[in-house]
């Protein structure tokens, strides 16, 4: 039995040397993050309307009656290739070739009596280029596909620093700045991301907090929940008890500081890059609310009465989305956009420069007449920069788990180990178990078994067995049972592959006498 061992410790070497690579990437996210890491830089989000245009997929789309629909789809040297619900194509080269494009559609409406047109393209083909992105652009009624029977509306706007970007209405009343499908993607995950308002703590930052703070929060839907003290001076125990809540923390925010007065009326600095750390390391979602008051949230009053009102609005919903705009008030138009900060947690800001961004609009919308209505609705209807009272609103940031991460966690079946590790545990039991004879022939080698005569009851002797098959199935099996099948495989197709020898050898060896194969 030697050269049976031969093998196994072969085996055995090769698994371990192989699993030994792993550990340094899955002990962060898990070999399932890493998987869906290599699977997201070749996914496109692209939805029903591919490359291709496939014009079934836009049957799917529900639009009002009277509109027509038209997919839309770009090429490397950022052509645009147009295809109506009836199949017949054209193709764009450059601004001429689309404005006239576009009368032909509308004197085809007309005849058919429709008068709106509702053009579809895929994310990918959205960010495919800049040379396609300038014809993009000037074309109103542009969705882009974000599911089989999903789009949403789409336009150019300005981000944070007065740079051209794709702006997608997740919802009314928010815009995602996306500068890539990866920002997009991220956004429609965080936005649509359900939550338990039950999970979200109000911060006020007190000294006389106690040592830990209470993680349960007992505020029903649409009540705002009395304020979770922490103690400035112990952010690390207190984001410890809370860890996996969602927090928020509201003040001044001034030159990457947030100022809040603590309840002994001393205003009090807090760096925001610190509070962002500890709220990551503890898998906190932190929002951060900046006004211009360093008031902190009493039993009766937040920032002010308005401000209460939006909180109430807010914690009445249950998506992130819904979240934000709520606490924005419902006459501002929220723009937000993704700094990434690593592949675990990712930063949204709501864009501060509001009227910047609606005057560079503005000036598009004068040059170019087919401008986004999207577009439109970021300035007033004379035409002015939005009101200077809308910059003094609340500042909103989010600092969240990104899709990646999130989605490692909620996989998780046991917290605290990654998913790769307590998947790579399961296949490695089912394995096992399939390899139920090899399993338990080297068991015996590792734990001798008793016979039934050493026993003084059955019952001692069944509970004896009961113990040790469990600790072989969850040891042994959990941790080399896709070894141990892989050897019992081998073993089996040696063996098969001997017996097809004799067989086929049979009639050689009866009529010469040779030895017997084996």
């Amino acid at each position: 039995m030697f050269h049976v061992y031969k093998h196994f410790l072969v085996l055995l070497v090769f698994y371990f040397a192989l699993v030994s690579v792993l550990p340094v990437d899955m002990a962060q996210a898990g070999l399932g993050s890493i998987i869906r890491k290599a699977a997201r830089k070749a996914d496109d989000g692209g939805g029903a309307i591919s490359h291709k245009l496939d014009v079934d997929g836009l049957k799917h789309f529900d639009v009002e009656p009277g509109t027509s629909r038209f997919g839309l789809a770009t090429n490397p040297d950022g052509s645009i290739n147009v295809k109506s619900i009836d199949g017949k194509e054209l193709h764009i080269r450059s601004a001429d070739d689309l404005q006239g494009t576009l009368i032909r559609f509308q004197k085809r409406l007309k005849k058919t009596g429709g008068g709106k047109a509702l053009f579809f393209v895929s994310q990918n083909d959205l960010f495919r280029s800049s040379k396609s992105t300038s014809l993009l652009a000037k074309i109103d009624g542009l969705h882009v596909i974000t599911g089989s029977k999903t789009s949403l509306p789409v336009s150019r706007i300005l981000d944070q620093k007065g740079a051209d970007t794709w702006g997608v209405e997740i919802r009314k009343g928010m815009i995602a700045a996306s500068h890539n499908a990866h920002d997009l993607s991220e956004a429609l995950f965080r936005m649509n991301h359900t939550f338990n308002p039950a999970d979200v703590h109000v911060v006020s930052f007190s000294k006389k907090a106690p040592d830990f703070p209470d993680p349960i929060n007992f505020a029903a839907s649409g009540r705002v929940p009395d304020p979770t003290l922490i103690d400035p001076t112990r952010l690390d125990r207190a984001f410890k008890v809370l860890r996996g809540k969602k927090l928020i923390v509201t003040g001044k925010v001034e030159g990457g500081v947030l100022f809040v007065k603590t309840r002994g009326g001393t205003v009090k600095r807090l760096p925001l890059d610190d509070l962002r750390t500890k709220a990551r390391e503890a898998n906190i979602d932190l929002i951060i609310l900046g006004g211009k008051s360093t008031a902190q949230p009493g039993k009766k009053s937040f920032f002010g009465r308005q401000d209460g009102k939006k909180l109430s609005a807010a914690f009445a919903t249950e998506r992130y989305g819904d979240f934000l705009v709520a606490l924005g008030g419902k006459k501002k138009l929220m723009v937000m956009q993704l700094d990434a900060v690593d592949e675990s947690h990712v930063v949204w800001r709501s864009m501060p420069d509001s009227a910047k961004a609606s005057k560079g609009l503005l000036k598009r919308m004068e040059k170019e007449p087919v401008a986004s209505s999207l577009a439109r609705a970021l300035v007033n209807p004379v035409g002015k920069a939005a009101p200077k009272e809308d910059e003094d609103e609340l500042s909103i940031e989010l600092n969240a788990k990104s899709k990646g991460w999130q989605t490692e966690l909620e996989h998780r079946i046991i917290p605290g180990i990654p998913f790769g590790l307590q998947l790579l545990y399961i296949v490695n039991l089912i394995a096992g178990l399939l390899a139920w004879t090899t399993s338990s022939w080297l068991w015996e080698k590792i734990w001798r078994s008793k016979g039934r005569s050493e026993f003084s009851s059955k019952w001692s002797w069944f509970g004896y067995r009961l113990v040790r098959n469990l600790t072989m199935i969850l040891t042994l099996m959990g941790a080399i049972g896709i070894l141990l099948f892989l050897f019992q495989w081998l073993i089996s197709a040696w063996l098969t592959l001997l017996a097809v020898l004799r067989i086929i050898t049979w009639p050689v060896r009866k009529l010469f006498g040779l030895f017997a194969v084996g």
